[in-house]
């Protein structure tokens, strides 16, 4: 039986992040199951949701702003360096861009004998001209900056390498991607939750199809494909649609107009901690987004036996195999989505047998049991000095 590690004998790691919100959707199940080999903080911008971050995991408050502030970024990498020196951590692991930038920067100048970044798709790809090419060279340097980097997705790896910003040798991909997999036993097809929740959005048709898009409403997330696809298909079926999700763009006031007649089968539901009462209710999950990561809510929405019609992008092509578990589509060609969600509404059939598919998928690939011990066996490999082992910082940070 293997030892419990005493807190003086444990490395030292610290997830740095934007907002809690990453922690808690991304982090959790990580920081609980590496809570017995590693002493774990969590730096990011306190809002109040940290209350929800694994209680075994210890917080920082450093103000890590979202958007490009060089001032206030300079006092961050500022800020983030004095304690990561003063607390001897032995890694540093940032998830998002400036969270990454700026734990790049600061755990190199304290010289962390392990820097890791999370690449989780880039902002950059839908971008043009300078500020294309500035994203582009951020997510560079902090490729360069960092000792060891993973990546949510095998086609996000792939792209990543083409486009020359992360060295292929310094690159993973943790099984077969996503950072944090999917609880199986929350998301799972459920009846009684599908009557319940169904009822509370005054759905109550049994032969009533339920569309389902769970994401921020945005451009990149390609929420305007979701309406005009589904102002088409509400009229050749008895279709439904579902949003969920933040409305980052405010499409909200828009709806009307945007849908037409079609806005009598319309539902909305702003930012949920649960997720998959609105899967289990749905029957079709649809996500044309433009750009990629690897999208979690689709291997969720594949758990909870939902069929996905989504973007042929990379990062979302790792997680649908075309025409078993669901259908892939050429990003923003409303057309195509139509013509796929129409076979899925006019087919309960094909819509349970991919949902099966989905599932059994999720199952054999992305349970988050096997992404926790996929990450603390990659820690593993990476070699510690040993706990309390002195370094130099590259410049005065006191």
């Amino acid at each position: 039986m293997k030892r419990a590690l005493k807190d003086s004998d444990k490395p030292k790691l610290c997830f740095v992040v934007s907002a809690p919100m990453t922690a808690v959707a991304f982090l959790n199940g990580h920081i609980d199951y590496l809570s017995g080999e590693y002493e774990v903080t969590v730096v990011c911008n306190f809002d109040g949701t940290e209350k929800d971050i694994s209680k075994n995991a210890s917080l920082k408050n450093i103000r890590i702003a979202r958007n490009i502030s060089p001032i206030s970024d300079l006092k961050a990498v500022y800020s983030l360096a004095r304690f990561l020196k003063k607390g001897d951590f032995q890694i540093t692991h940032s998830v998002t861009p400036k969270a990454g930038l700026t734990t790049a920067l600061a755990g190199w100048l304290t010289r962390i004998p392990i820097r890791i970044h999370w690449f989780t798709g880039q902002v950059w790809v839908l971008r043009s001209g300078p500020f294309r090419a500035l994203l582009k060279n951020i997510d560079r340097l902090i490729a360069r900056l960092n000792t060891s980097l993973l990546v949510d997705s095998l086609s996000q790896r792939d792209f990543l390498i083409a486009e020359q910003v992360v060295n292929p040798l310094k690159a993973r991909v943790l099984g077969a991607g996503s950072i944090s997999g999917v609880d199986t036993e929350r998301f799972r097809p459920n009846a009684e939750l599908r009557r319940k929740t169904r009822d509370e959005l005054q759905i109550t048709d049994p032969s009533a199809t339920i569309i389902l898009f769970v994401g921020r409403f945005n451009h990149d997330k390609g929420i305007e494909t979701v309406l005009k696809a589904f102002r088409r298909q509400t009229l050749k079926s008895n279709t439904y649609l579902l949003l969920v999700g933040v409305d980052e763009g405010n499409y909200l006031p828009r709806i009307p107009d945007l849908l037409g007649a079609a806005i009598e089968k319309f539902r909305y539901i702003s930012f949920t901690s649960e997720p998959e009462k609105y899967m289990a209710a749905a029957d079709i999950f649809l996500y044309p987004s433009l750009r990629e990561g690897f999208g979690l809510s689709v291997i969720e929405a594949g758990a909870s036996g939902l069929p996905v019609v989504a973007s042929r992008i990379y990062g979302i092509t790792d997680a649908i195999i075309d025409g078993e578990t669901g259908f892939l589509t050429k990003a923003g060609d409303v057309e195509e989505v139509c013509d796929r969600l129409e076979l899925l509404t006019g087919n309960q059939q094909l819509r349970e047998n991919m949902g099966e598919n989905a599932r059994l998928n999720v199952l054999k690939l992305w349970q988050s049991s096997q992404l926790e011990r996929a990450l603390l066996e990659y820690y593993q490999v990476l070699r510690l000095p040993p706990v309390g082992t002195p370094r130099k910082s590259k410049g005065k940070i006191k």
